[in-house]
Formats: C-alpha cells, structure tokens, sequence
C-alpha cells in the first residue's frame, strides 16, 4: 500500500494459478516486476500530484492578481447564464453596488432593476443581440435613483461560448 497525498493506492497480484507451469524464478521475476510498477506508478502519482499543486498555486496567484486589479480599477465582471437568467458576479462587483457578498447575485432582472428603464431596455437588447449573433457590445447605463446619487456604469458583453449560452 502507497499514501500518496493523502490517498492510499494498493496493488494486488496473484501468481499461484497463473505461472504454476513456469520455470522456477518466474513467478518471482513478475512479482519482483509488479513490485516495481507498484514504485513507478507511486512516484508517477506523487509527480503529478506535485504538479496539480503547483498549477493551483499558480491559478490562486492569478486570481488574487486580478481581483487586486479590480479593486485598484475600481471594475468588476459577471457572467450571465442565458438558458437561467442567473448571474455570477465578481467580489469587487458587489463592493461596487453595495451588495451583501453573504448574498447570491441577482438574477439578469434583479440586474435590470438597479437601472433605469431607458438603460435597462438598452441593456436588454444588447445583452439579446450578443447572445443571437456573439457580437460585443459597449454601454453607459444609468442606475436608477437611489435617493443619494445616480450613477453612470460602462458595461462590457460578449458571447464567451460557441453555443452562445452565456454573456
């Protein structure tokens, strides 16, 4: 039995009813050879096992990167599913419309409702044409009044897949 990142990997052999016709030493030529697959597929595990962490390390780096980026620039991102409607919406995006993170993202019509209807209806039919054709697009939307101040917003879409299912 190997550990190996914590997994237990164990490698069974059986040379009693197989090799019984063999010349002497066979059989033991084999296990000998099982017991050395079982090192080499051990140290093939711990190798790759060393790169997945490696790989994470390197993806978690570049994901703080650009979230560090988003709050220097003061810019956040989304994603919207088109078959549900839900949306993901980056850490800095809550902070720039004072959202609970606790909280899940609004859906594209919670979204739609932070804006005022000229901007939401714009917003609507860009966010449909990108969907129908992958064409990007670029908007100033305003939110609507809050009572404290109305705000400007730059969005940017695009269709990210081929299937067109998400923006």
């Amino acid at each position: 039995t190997l550990e190996i990142g914590g997994q237990h990997w164990t490698t069974a052999m059986s040379t009693t009813p197989r090799f019984r016709a063999q010349p002497r030493g066979t059989a033991w030529a084999i296990a000998l050879g099982g017991c050395a697959f079982s090192l080499l597929l051990g140290l093939l595990l711990r190798a790759q096992s060393s790169a997945v962490r490696r790989a994470q390390a390197i993806a978690d780096s570049m994901t703080a990167d650009l979230e560090e980026a988003q709050v220097v620039g003061r810019l956040g991102n989304w994603t919207l599913e088109l078959s549900s409607m839900r949306m993901q919406w980056s850490k800095q995006l809550f902070v720039l419309f004072g959202r609970d993170r606790s909280r899940p993202a609004p859906d594209f019509s919670g979204w739609q409702a932070m804006f005022s209807d000229e901007s939401a209806a714009r917003h609507a039919e860009l966010v449909e044409r990108a969907a129908r054709s992958g064409a990007g697009y670029s908007a100033v939307l305003q939110t609507r009044d809050t009572g404290n101040e109305v705000r400007f917003v730059r969005v940017e879409g695009r269709a990210r897949s081929k299937l067109r299912s998400v923006v």
